[in-house]
Formats: structure tokens, C-alpha cells, sequence
């Protein structure tokens, strides 16, 4: 599928970018080169005979109108950059042009039960329980298999993930601009420990956007909906934490997270994107996931999704 990035006239500046990239018969010849794969600079220059001082001028045009991306790999020679077209096609709509494009952005929205993972790995401490009672058995990963997960307010692990599959039926055929997660969560301790800092990461597509270390697992007050069952000395409450992905990277409540771009992540390309979220390998903080539901915790709300398109 061919990927195509769209563009109207509202949008002046970025318009304005694309075209002065386009306007040079070298950067033309480049884009047409990187349609057979990817190549370094000095492969670029030596292929169309461009020296290397215009063609770093080129790929810096190229770059700031996303045509293209810039990526560093190690070889036996060193460093690198290899430079691969971002998009096949650009298409600029010249009707609307006095419609604002705030007004031909769409939302899609939607709230993932935290039970409905379409993926798990959990490791001992963990558990899963909904409003009313424990899924399972407590403390054992097979509790997470159970069908009763569905109507789970409150999942747990000390080590391991849960990755979501989320349907992009609005969005096929058409271009991502903002996404945007929000869920409450927290870090998972024995009991509770409100000083338990943990690495808490998150991938899109199996792509890695960005991580956000929870400060503690919270169980000094009771939660506003957290069922009356449940024990005053476990996790009561977490943290709202609000993900942005955008043409600008990534931001947690819109603080800079990360680099990855939205364009990156082809939100729009099969039938579904996945969202993960758990605790690396590596992670210099494992200290566990606790995830709230809609039933549990301060925020009546499972996991939020909202999509901005046009």
C-alpha cells in the first residue's frame, strides 16, 4: 500500500515546505532514487553525482518537509546515515480553501476495558480482579486467561506486559494527526509502598514510544471508586497519566517523551494498531504495573483512545 501524506491549502506553512523541497530538480532525482529502497549519503552523491557539501543542503530540505527520514546504523567503517523516503505520494487539495482544517478534523474515540488484552505475560507477584470479587487464583499468571477478565477493574504484575488490539475502521484510508492514550496507573509492590518507582513503557505498533517511571505504588488513602472488598492495605489508587503522539514526537501530560513521530507508526495501514504496556528486561526501575479500570481507583474510566484524522 502506498503511503500518501495530504495536504489542503489551509494549511499555508506546511504547504509552503513541501512545494520549496519539491521545486529542485536534484531533490526530485533524489526522491526518485530512494523509490528502490534506502541508501547512504555518500551512496546518494555518488549514484546522481551531486557533491557531498549541496547534498547535505538537499537532505536538510528534504527532512523538514517530511519527505524523508534519517536514521544512524553501525558498520565495520563506523557510523552512518542512511536516508529512506518517508511517503510515495503528496497530494495537495486545492477545493476548501476557505475552510479551516480544524473543521475537517475528525475524532475516533474509544475506551479499551483493561480486561479485553489480546496478548499477556505476567510474572509472580500479579493478579486481576473486578468490582465485585479475584478473577482466578491470586498471585498465579493463568488467573489472566481467565473469560471472567473482561469485567476486570483492577489488573497487576511485578513483572511482564498486556498489549491491547485497537480497530482503526475510521481510519483506513485516511491520514493519523494526534493520538492520544490516557489511563490511570501505578506501581505494583507487595501490600503498597508509596516510595516504589517504576519504568513503565509503551509501544505502538511494536514500536517503542516512550517510558514514564510511576514514583510509587499508592495505598496511603482509599481510592474514590476502589469496591469497599477490597483490602485498605493493598493498592488503593494510581496516577492519570495522559499520552500524546504527534508530528512533533511523543508527550507524557506535555512534557517531551520521545521523538517517534505519528506519520512512523502507520496507524492506518491494517485493521487494528496494538498499544503495550509494560516493564523491560533492562528497565533500570522494575518495579511493576498496577492498571485501573472504569471500577477502580479515582477516574471511572478504563484505557482512553482517541484518534484526531483528516
Amino acid at each position: 500500500m502506498k503511503k500518501e501524506v495530504y495536504y489542503d491549502l489551509s494549511q499555508d506553512g506546511e504547504v509552503d515546505i513541501v512545494c520549496q523541497a519539491l521545486a529542485s530538480n536534484s531533490r526530485r532525482k533524489i526522491l526518485g532514487l530512494l523509490r528502490k529502497g534506502s541508501y547512504t549519503i555518500n551512496e546518494i552523491g555518488v549514484i546522481l553525482n551531486i557533491p557531498l557539501s549541496t547534498l547535505s543542503t538537499h537532505m536538510a530540505v528534504l527532512k523538514q518537509a517530511k519527505l524523508i527520514n534519517v536514521s544512524k546504523t553501525n558498520g565495520m567503517r563506523g557510523s552512518s546515515k542512511m536516508i529512506s523516503r518517508r511517503c510515495d505520494m503528496v497530494k495537495i487539495e486545492f477545493d476548501d480553501i476557505d475552510t479551516p482544517v480544524e473543521e475537517k478534523i475528525k475524532t475516533m474515540s474509544l475506551e479499551i476495558p483493561i480486561g479485553s488484552y489480546t496478548d499477556v505475560k505476567a510474572s509472580n507477584i500479579c493478579g486481576i480482579a473486578s468490582d465485585k470479587e479475584f478473577i482466578g487464583v491470586d498471585d498465579m499468571p493463568s488467573a489472566f486467561f481467565h473469560p471472567a477478565r473482561m469485567t476486570a477493574g483492577i489488573l497487576w504484575f511485578s513483572h511482564g506486559y498486556v498489549e491491547y488490539r485497537i480497530p482503526n475502521y475510521y481510519l483506513y484510508g485516511h491520514r493519523a494527526l494526534v493520538l492520544n492514550i490516557s489511563l490511570e496507573l501505578c506501581s505494583e509492590a507487595p501490600n503498597f509502598n508509596m516510595e516504589w518507582p517504576s519504568d513503565i513503557t509503551f509501544w505502538i505498533n511494536g514500536t517503542e514510544i516512550c517510558t514514564y517511571t510511576s514514583s510509587g505504588d499508592y495505598g496511603d488513602r482509599r481510592g474514590t471508586l476502589t469496591p469497599k472488598w477490597w483490602s485498605e492495605f493493598s493498592t488503593q489508587y494510581g496516577l492519570m497519566k495522559n499520552i500524546r503522539v504527534d508530528g512533533y514526537g511523543v508527550f507524557i501530560d506535555a512534557e517531551k517523551a520521545g521523538s517517534t513521530e505519528i506519520d512512523t507508526l502507520k496507524l492506518e495501514e491494517n485493521e487494528y494498531f496494538t498499544l503495550k504496556i509494560g516493564i523491560k528486561d533492562d528497565a533500570r526501575h522494575k518495579g511493576g504495573l498496577n492498571l485501573f479500570g472504569k471500577t477502580f481507583g479515582d477516574h471511572p474510566q478504563d484505557i482512553s483512545v482517541r484518534v484526531d484524522y483528516v
